[in-house]
């Protein structure tokens, strides 16, 4: 971690360099293909293809069942009742 963010400032200046010596077009093009490589040799290891989003089966479970048969699909579920007290009952209006 310490690595990583030490080089950040050497990443935020070799740019500007770049730039100036190349031109802003050739070093975009440049940076691109550097991404595009590391990326491209990331996705080359097994491990890296092969990782997943960490859904527990649980969660999957619950995306998957089917709603309850007395329901349709896409209804929306009735409210609960409020309930009341003895201040807002409709026998003893609030005062």
């Amino acid at each position: 971690m310490l690595g990583s963010i030490l080089a950040l400032p050497i990443g935020e200046m070799t740019p500007g360099g770049l730039a100036k010596r190349f031109g802003k077009h050739t070093t975009l093009l440049g940076g691109v293909c550097l991404v595009v490589t590391v990326t491209g040799l990331a996705l080359c290891n097994k491990q890296v293809r092969s990782l997943t989003t960490g859904t527990s089966r649980v969660a999957t479970e619950a995306l998957v069942t089917p709603p309850p048969e007395d329901k349709a699909p896409g209804s929306v579920p009735e409210p609960a009742p409020v309930p009341t007290t003895e201040a807002t009952s409709p026998q003893n209006p609030a005062r």
